[in-house]
């Protein structure tokens, strides 16, 4: 039997044919050995259980049911889970190379101890990439890193699992739970994951900043950057309505690269 922890690799898909494979693929290639992969697709109508059952000879487990929402399906991929840790590598994510776990927890032993390991990821727009750079949590962000890059002891998710009642930052609900348990964590400086940059609309991001807000206030977090958010997304929409989308989105990507 390995002395290496066994980590489980669980990816959420639906209706994704063009990325799917992309995801297998980064997943099945990585290096370590001690590996167990889970695919939960929400009962998708188009080529994804087809490419799927293409590699089915190396994934550990994988079902394909109606669900409730991403979170619900984040939770049965928690359920089928035997790991020591769990990372979400969802359609269109993929391990930045092949020997990220190997340099998770084969070079970093400590990383056998903590609760939480989290690294870098590589977000790609349309023309350029950029690297957002982990950090440790503290108590006005506890959720300072990208799910894609970050290893959670399977145990702590088994207990704890995303709250569906929020559709969509139950994620930043786990960690400020997290944060407030005062769990341990190790940052190791290593890409983990490419991630597609989506552009979302004010709207969305308004929402998003809306419901991480209930979130901080639920878990006695502070909500003053939160504010500070759903500030700089209505201003954004007031600037594309008097200068036009396409000037704001290249001043935005000036100020980001």
């Amino acid at each position: 039997m390995s002395s290496l922890p066994k980590i489980s690799i669980i990816t959420i898909v639906f209706n994704d044919e063009s990325n799917i494979e992309k995801t297998i693929q980064s997943v099945i290639s990585q290096d370590y050995d001690n590996i167990e992969y889970i695919i939960i697709d929400g009962k998708s109508y188009d080529n994804t259980v087809k490419l799927i059952k293409k590699y089915d000879s190396q994934i550990f487990k994988w079902i394909s049911e109606e669900d409730k929402g991403i979170y619900d399906a984040m939770n049965k991929g928690i359920d089928l889970s035997s790991g020591e840790y769990i990372i979400y590598m969802n359609s269109g994510d993929s391990f930045y190379n092949t020997s990220v776990i190997s340099n998770i927890f084969i070079k970093n032993k400590l990383s056998h101890e903590r609760d939480i390991v989290f690294g870098d990821t590589r977000a790609v727009f349309s023309d350029y990439s950029r690297v957002i750079k982990g950090k440790y949590p503290d108590n006005l962000n506890p959720m300072s890193f990208n799910h894609q890059s970050v290893f959670v002891k399977t145990a702590l998710l088994k207990k704890n699992k995303f709250n569906t009642v929020y559709k969509i930052c139950s994620d930043k609900n786990l960690f400020a739970e997290f944060f407030n348990e005062n769990r341990t964590y190790l940052y190791i400086p290593e890409i983990i994951a490419n991630i597609t940059a989506i552009g979302y609309s004010n709207s969305s991001r308004i929402n998003t900043s809306i419901e991480t807000r209930l979130i901080y206030k639920k878990n006695n977090i502070p909500t003053s950057k939160i504010n500070l958010q759903i500030l700089k997304s209505f201003i954004i929409t007031l600037g594309e309505k008097l200068l036009g989308k396409n000037v704001i989105a290249s001043l935005r990507k000036l100020l980001i690269r």
